[in-house]
């Protein structure tokens, strides 16, 4: 299904490779290591692969590995299973004919190293058209992973732990307004992704054309947008199946451009939209449904998930009704730090009603009342307060007649955090929650119930509490 779209991303060397033969006679140049071959391709001398393949951790960069018997005009590189260490040479030799690096089964171990992006690349990102990572520990990503990328064309990173995907990653691609990056394959897949922040994209929406995030668990709760809107001029393709996405966010259907796009993927066999429904009818899809009728986009939905029993449809929306008022889903927008331990830092709005008021708020507590059962998923209110260079971060949890959970979590410049279990004050059936600078500050954690006053009122607010300890 995806064979068409995502051929243009597959590494170039695998063009060569079939049909090569070993290069012999005068042809024949040392290899780096005795498990490495040459590999002529059939278009003649000009195209040669090196393929070191032996399925175990057997190439060590640079202990038994001497990168300076690369061929001199080396085009593909092919490496099955090694270590890349943080000592000695560990990158590749300057090449200029270097057009494409695949790396499988790099530094897994949990006793390895991250992966040395910058370093392995360093002498050949000016030319290096494609890359391809599968099970590599990258962990995380940062923008100087990718600084001096100028041609990459073809990004695909498979299995690699990474975990945040934060808007600044691809800042690096472009360096000032005169230069633009050319990325315009990209493939981050098979892992679980706990923070996303949609403004990745920003960077390289006016060069992308497919995409690829696929089987990473994405939720719309992980999923946040930050900055301004962009669009993504140039794609194609965007595949997001084999996640637990229930809602599109309203920034996703922002970034689409009616006039590139002509594939849209959506199914999974592990959640579906409008789970209690039989169709795609629910207002989650509202704002999707609406945006591809508006432009006349029928079928660019190939395939989602929907309804009770997950069937996959292949046409969306087509005559599928929605509620004339059927509000738009909303997204917390924040910003995602992309240091060794990533932490979310700056929260800049929130899933909360309009009318809730995250400074001010009453609620009547309860504490001998059952929980009462609704419908209504959870929304989350969310409030972050900033003292030096400590953040507090509110997060609450509730349904239209109960609050599920609270947790107030401190991050700082440390990046350490604690946490201490706090008790709503005893004795009191109402109880007023307000956002406060005092000396100290506790980490909280709690779980209750409220009955609010009028039914209108469906929102509160949390924030800080003081303490004198």
């Amino acid at each position: 299904m995806y064979a068409r779209a995502w051929l243009l991303a597959l590494p170039l060397s695998l063009t060569f490779i079939g049909g090569g033969r070993a290069a012999d006679g005068e042809d024949n140049q040392p290899v780096p290591h005795p498990f490495c071959q040459n590999i002529l391709g059939d278009l003649g001398k000009s195209i040669v692969t090196l393929k070191c393949s032996s399925g175990r951790n057997l190439f060590i960069l640079p202990d038994n590995f001497n990168v300076t018997h690369v061929h001199p005009i080396i085009t593909h590189v092919i490496f099955n299973g090694g270590v890349v260490l943080h000592h000695g040479v560990t990158s590749l030799p300057e090449r200029p004919t270097l057009r494409s690096v695949q790396l499988y089964q790099f530094n897994e171990a949990d006793t390895n190293p991250r992966f040395p992006v910058d370093t392995f690349f360093t002498n050949i990102k000016s030319h290096l058209k494609s890359i391809f990572l599968e099970r590599v520990k990258l962990l995380y990503l940062q923008s100087t992973d990718l600084e001096g990328f100028v041609g990459l064309e073809s990004l695909r990173l498979v299995q690699v732990q990474v975990d945040v995907l934060g808007a600044d990653i691809f800042q690096s691609l472009m360096p000032d307004t005169a230069s633009l990056p050319v990325l315009s394959n990209l493939e981050i897949s098979r892992g679980t992704i706990r923070a996303m922040d949609w403004s990745f994209l920003r960077p390289i929406s006016k060069s992308l054309r497919t995409l690829n995030l696929d089987r990473l668990n994405l939720t719309a709760s992980v999923w946040h947008c930050s900055g301004s809107g962009f669009k993504l001029e140039k794609a194609t393709t965007l595949s997001l199946i084999h996640n637990n996405l229930e809602q599109i966010p309203q920034c996703f259907v922002n970034s689409l451009s009616a006039t590139a796009l002509e594939e849209l993927h959506l199914q999974t066999p592990l959640s579906a939209f409008c789970p209690s429904s039989s169709k795609c009818d629910c207002c989650d899809l509202s704002s999707l449904a609406a945006w591809l009728r508006r432009f006349n986009l029928l079928q660019v939905t190939r395939v989602i998930t929907c309804g009770k029993e997950k069937k996959h449809f292949s046409g969306f929306p087509t005559k599928t009704a929605f509620e004339a008022n059927c509000p738009k889903p909303t997204t917390a927008r924040r910003t995602i730090a992309t240091t060794k331990a990533p932490l979310l830092t700056r929260i800049t709005s929130t899933n909360s009603p309009p009318t809730s008021s995250l400074a001010h708020s009453s609620v009547t507590y309860s504490p001998d009342s059952p929980t009462q059962a609704s419908s209504t998923r959870p929304s989350t209110a969310t409030s972050t307060e900033t003292i030096a260079s400590t953040k507090w971060t509110s997060t609450i949890s509730i349904t239209d007649h109960s609050v599920i959970s609270s947790v107030i979590t401190r991050s700082s410049s440390t990046n350490s955090a604690t946490t201490t279990v706090l008790p709503l004050p005893s004795g009191s059936s109402s109880t007023k929650i307000k956002l406060k600078k005092p000396s100290h500050y506790y980490s909280a954690a709690f779980i209750f119930r409220i009955k609010l006053n009028k039914p209108i009122f469906r929102s509160f607010g949390a924030g800080f509490y003081n303490s004198t300890f």
